[in-house]
Parts: structure tokens; sequence; C-alpha cells
């Protein structure tokens, strides 16, 4: 258990996360969460790494939507969008791997069940 993130590769089978690897990474780029779900619609890892790619590219859109009409706050939405920005390539580098992280702050959103 960690602050930031938590590993929780042991709630998913090994045989899933080493099939799926390739898609989970897709997940993480901003906007094409949907992938996963689409061709391995069966896979719980899948399923949890389009959701957390589905809370990036949420909180991705949001801040680039506020910083555009609000431009006295775009120096600290840029900070918060680089802040995104490593969470989702945190996220791609572990799913290539075949971990699986969760982020505490995320874990409440679910798209895909």
């Amino acid at each position: 258990m960690g602050f930031l993130y938590n590993d929780i590769s042991a709630t998913f089978a090994y045989e899933d996360r080493e099939k799926n690897r390739i898609l989970c990474l897709i997940a993480y780029i901003p906007l094409l969460f949907f992938v996963p779900v689409l061709f391995a619609s069966r896979s719980p890892v899948a399923k949890f790494h389009a959701n957390q790619g589905f809370a990036l590219s949420v909180a991705l859109v949001v801040c680039s939507l506020i910083a555009s009409v609000f431009w006295l706050l775009s120096l600290p939405l840029s900070l918060f969008t680089l802040i995104i920005f490593i969470m989702e390539l945190y996220g791609a580098v572990n799913a290539s791997r075949g971990t699986v992280i969760e982020y505490p702050v995320l874990s409440g959103i679910r798209l895909f069940k």
C-alpha cells in the first residue's frame, strides 16, 4: 500500500494480466480508454485499466476546458495537467509490465463494470 498508488496485481489473474498488457497500455492514451473494453470485454484487468484511463482523460479534459475559459488559472492547471500526464505515463508503464496499480484518488470512478 502506498500513499499515491496501491499495487493490486494479486487481485487479478496472472494470465489475464499477461494476455492483455498491450490493450491495457492503450487505455492510458488520452481518450482511447475504451479500446481495451472493445477487444477484451470479459477481462477484469482490461476493464480496470479502462476505468483508470477514463478518469484520467476526464481530468485532463476538465483541466483544459477550465484553463481555456479562465486564463488566470492556466499556470496552476498546467501543473495539474503535468501531474495527470505523469500518472498516465506511470500507469501505462506498469500496464505494459503486467502490473496493476490503483490510484486512490481515482478508485471511486467506474464507467465499465
